[in-house]
């Protein structure tokens, strides 16, 4: 099922260049960011019905939480795939990618087949989308399905191997139907030193109130996947929002958060009892943490602190409504050729408007890391007031320019509507742990009003965003909002030169 979406000549032809990083960079462009693009259309499920409890909502036409990625072998290829009709408590009819194969001036979405009952599949739903393309132009995707009406749950991988024009059936990495055992937060990644493995990890919740890592991974390119098993344990504790980089020598790098027990959220299912609120953990208790492995997964170390974090809530200045967004999921990447480490999030400690975004790096491969250091340039403000800066991807292009992506409210104003925009920070120095001055920001997507978002939890435009690079450009997609019934928000895809 395809639709497609064009966008005018001229603005493809730039979004082409700087997506591609193509010779003609060499002559001047009009401007370092180019775009935004909308990448979205309308929703291939119309009359779909799965999923369906008598206290759910959907949102048709509302897409959110995209990942992005660039083909390694054709740099025109670029797939972004993210959750589509977004319910209010957990999941999506299901995922969708949008397809471009000549660096941004069409693209083509496409369903993934087979994850949701929308798309063929078995289960209700599907969530927490996740693309990595291998070294040999081999596409991976993976998927969080789900029932609304019962407690069967899965991880799903599936596999293109046009560029994500056509998928294959989906492998079941670990399924289960206790309310008790539920996977969650799920990515994967195809390792760039070999195209016959890729890596799948996730949380799964337990009897005993934990959240371990879990871990498959494939040595065959996709044929068979191995059995899944847990590699980090840390009950009472609860893990979330892990995530595989591999460094230039083979190295595996698992970045998680690691958090107090009792901290936990319940599963994001309709039939999830709420919690109640927590009191406030003590300084210390919230991690963020990585394991290595220099076996391609076979075995894996203890985990290392990264850092302590204050995690940022994140509240509409305008009408005090709360965000859903990255307050526990942490983004990591590394230099392809150095393999020097950069991890982001958002951090309620060291600024007056308790959301800033904080940047680290480890030169060791992860053994030991920087003093944090705060990277957004957003104006600090009165607590939860416009100075919030929330939802950090990072990411490194060729030649080792450093790119970190946040939101912000620093254009609000009194009026209707909680006005937001997209920014890009970069830095090209040795020095871009050390110096908050070598990092240049530039503007990328809005203003827009966040609080057209559906609630899912909260107003939700995703728990991640996507950034990727085409040789020394950038390739970033978020979502945004805007007043149109039953189509209250898109994907958009914009090109940066830093």
């Amino acid at each position: 099922m395809r639709q497609r979406t064009t966008i005018s000549a001229v603005t493809a032809g730039v979004l082409a260049l700087a997506l591609t990083g193509a010779p003609a960079l060499a002559a001047p462009l009009p401007k370092a960011v180019v775009g935004p693009v909308k990448v979205t259309g309308k929703t291939p499920f119309p009359g779909c019905t799965a999923g369906t409890t008598p206290t759910s909502v959907n949102h048709p036409g509302a897409e959110v939480e995209p990942w992005i990625s660039v083909n390694p072998r054709d740099p025109h290829n670029i797939v972004t795939e993210y959750q589509q009709d977004r319910w209010n408590d957990g999941g999506a009819h299901g995922l969708v990618t949008s397809v471009t194969h000549d660096g941004g001036r069409h693209w083509r979405q496409v369903v993934v087949p087979g994850i949701s009952q929308c798309s063929g599949g078995t289960y209700e739903r599907a969530s927490d989308p996740g693309v990595s393309f291998a070294r040999n132009g081999d596409l991976y995707a993976i998927s969080l399905s789900f029932n609304a009406n019962d407690f069967g749950n899965a991880i799903l991988v599936s596999k293109s191997v046009d560029g994500g024009d056509h998928w294959g059936a989906p492998t079941t990495l670990k399924s289960d139907t206790d309310e008790l055992l539920q996977n969650d937060k799920e990515l994967v990644t195809a390792d760039p030193t070999s195209a016959k493995r890729a890596y799948a990890v996730w949380d799964r919740t337990n009897e005993q109130g934990g959240q371990p890592v879990w871990f498959s991974r494939t040595t065959d390119g996709g044929r068979s996947w191995e059995p899944a098993r847990m590699i980090y344990d840390p009950t009472p504790r609860f893990t979330i929002s892990n995530q595989i980089v591999v460094q230039p020598d083979g190295t595996l790098i698992d970045l998680f958060f690691d958090g107090p027990a009792g901290g936990g959220e319940e599963p994001d299912r309709p039939w999830a009892k709420p919690r109640p609120k927590a009191a406030p953990e003590p300084v210390g208790d919230n991690l963020v943490r990585v394991m290595r492995s220099t076996d391609h997964g076979r075995t894996w170390s203890k985990p290392i602190n990264v850092a302590a974090i204050d995690p940022a809530e994140i509240v509409d200045p305008d009408q005090h409504r709360d965000l859903r967004t990255a307050d526990i999921v942490p983004d990591i990447a590394v230099d392809a050729k150095t393999g020097r480490l950069y991890v982001v999030w958002q951090d309620a400690s060291v600024t007056r408007s308790k959301a800033a975004i904080m940047l680290t790096s480890s030169d060791d491969g992860g053994r030991h890391w920087s003093k944090p250091l705060k990277v957004s340039k957003t104006p600090d403000s009165a607590p939860q007031g416009n100075g919030q800066a929330w939802t950090a991807m990072v990411d490194v292009a060729a030649g080792g320019t450093v790119g970190v992506t946040y939101y912000d409210f620093r254009r609000n104003t009194p009026g209707p509507g909680a006005l937001t925009d997209y920014w890009i920070v970069t830095c090209r120095s040795g020095g871009c742990a050390r110096d908050a001055s070598a990092w240049r920001e530039q503007h990328v997507g809005g203003s827009f009003d966040v609080g057209l978002a559906p609630d899912a939890g909260g107003l939700f435009l995703g728990d991640y965003m996507g950034l990727d690079h085409v040789g020394p450009s950038f390739a970033s997609v978020f979502t945004q909002t805007h007043p149109i019934p039953r189509n209250q928000q898109d994907e958009y895809v914009a090109g940066v030169l830093p």
